[in-house]
């Protein structure tokens, strides 16, 4: 190993017995987090097996770092720990030999571009919006059967705002809901 590559792992040894105390209490800490909020920011943006509470990697990082330190996470995942560093305003670095773990910590850590978004989701209603047109019918044939009154009900609660002039389901179920609870009204 070269000096410049030692100097790379050179750990200031007059603060070690500092930190082992600190790791010491924060291991002492309640690392319960069970009924706190987990899904704040992007952390819920994908399931991930053997995913910890953000809480977890928040408090170490918090108390063992500073701002602008780096956090290495070496079995990166879906990117809690990067996701917490970069909140703490640390420089997160992150590891995986599972490359569906590093495409969603990679999308969970990156910011988005808004306008870019919105046109993404402007064309999949258009596309939702032609193949409405085009097959209707069919469409509101097919979940008709797979939907029971109570589902379509529940399902007309939630979206209710959002149905115009679709289609009547009084006639057909002798309830009254006032339109169909398959399809909010697309402006066809």
């Amino acid at each position: 190993m070269t000096i410049e590559q030692l100097s790379l792992l050179d750990v200031n040894l007059n603060n070690s017995d500092n930190y082992r105390d600190k790791l010491i209490a924060l291991l002492s800490e309640d690392l319960d987090f069970h009924g706190q909020n987990n899904g704040y920011k992007s952390h819920n943006f994908h399931s991930f097996p053997a995913k910890f509470p953000p809480q977890l990697p928040r408090k170490f990082i918090n108390g063992l770092t500073l701002e602008n330190d780096v956090v290495l996470d070496p079995m990166v995942g879906s990117g809690t720990t990067i996701l917490e560093a970069l909140l703490a305003h640390r420089q997160g670095i992150g590891f995986d030999i599972d490359p569906l773990a590093l495409k969603i910590a990679s999308v969970k850590v990156n910011a988005l571009d808004v306008n870019l978004v919105i046109k993404a989701g402007n064309e999949i209603l258009e596309k939702a919006r032609a193949a409405y047109r085009q097959n209707r019918d069919e469409l509101l044939r097919i979940l008709d059967c797979r939907w029971d009154i109570k589902t379509k009900e529940w399902l007309f609660g939630i979206f209710r705002d959002s149905y115009t002039d679709c289609t009547d389901f009084t006639e057909s179920h002798g309830k009254n809901i006032k339109k169909s609870v398959f399809f909010p009204c697309l402006s066809v």
